[in-house]
């Protein structure tokens, strides 16, 4: 990654407008489903999406 994203409320906070990201609201949407949890993190040099189902 080039710079390091910022996540507000569990979600990437988009700074290319409202569709980019949505793939992980997709993935969010399916963990909730299924009773699960989805945790988010990011550094200046790596960013996390970890899903236990």
């Amino acid at each position: 990654m080039t710079e390091k994203v910022e996540i507000e409320n569990d979600t990437i906070k988009s700074k290319r407008g409202n569709h980019h990201g949505i793939g992980l609201l997709n993935v969010k949407a399916v963990v909730d489903k299924y009773g699960g949890d989805m945790v988010l993190s990011c550094d200046e040099n790596e960013f996390k999406a970890v899903v236990i189902l």
